[in-house]
């Protein structure tokens, strides 16, 4: 379960009901995880799969929280681009089952939650193995805002590249890379 800490810093719970999401994903690669899991005031584990839609404004996922939650979220675009209405239900361990067989692109994390200085938010760093089973320092970096937020903090860690795919383009194939050959997924690698 959760923790209450957890639970306020992302500002909803797992209850069916309908909110904004305002958020940023960065992709970083690190020097060494050091400064990640020194910084964290907690970590979680996730088995996270995304369940097939044919609506691309539509996602869908399942995840197992450290071997005792099963959740469904839904992420639906809206025309702002750093906002998705999310809808996030707990679930039983045999509907997660069964979504998982109507799954693909399944995916083993640590995540690392870091509180940003002087806010309510934190940085989620999710750091995946490779397919040798290492840490891979290629790490994906969410940062759920506040409305009025005009400025994005400082990573509170040092790091080698940054790619902000929502602020830069051309990076597609960086990032497909990362998801489809870096990082390793329980399904399988895709074939190039």
């Amino acid at each position: 379960m959760k923790s209450a800490f957890q639970i306020a810093m992302e500002g909803n719970t797992p209850d069916g009901v309908k909110h904004i999401e305002r958020e940023l994903t960065l992709y970083v690669l690190l020097h060494d995880l050091q400064d990640i899991k020194e910084l964290a005031t907690d970590e979680e584990t996730h088995e996270q799969w995304n369940v097939k839609t044919d609506d691309p404004n539509v996602r869908m996922r399942i995840r197992l929280t450290d071997g005792v939650e099963y959740t469904a979220t839904t992420k639906e675009k809206t025309r702002n681009q750093f906002e998705t209405i999310e809808t996030e239900q707990l679930v039983s361990r045999d509907f997660f089952e069964a979504l998982k067989k109507m799954s693909k692109d399944g995916y083993k994390k640590t995540r690392f939650n870091i509180p940003v200085e002087g806010k309510k938010t934190i940085w989620e760093v999710d750091v995946f193995k490779t397919a040798s089973g290492e840490n891979s320092l290629w790490v994906k970096v969410d940062y759920e805002f506040e409305r009025g937020d005009d400025k994005l903090p400082e990573l509170p860690f040092e790091y080698k590249e940054l790619i902000a795919p929502d602020l830069q383009e051309g990076y597609e194939d960086e990032i497909d890379r990362l998801w489809n050959r870096e990082w390793m997924k329980l399904d399988g690698y895709e074939e190039t």
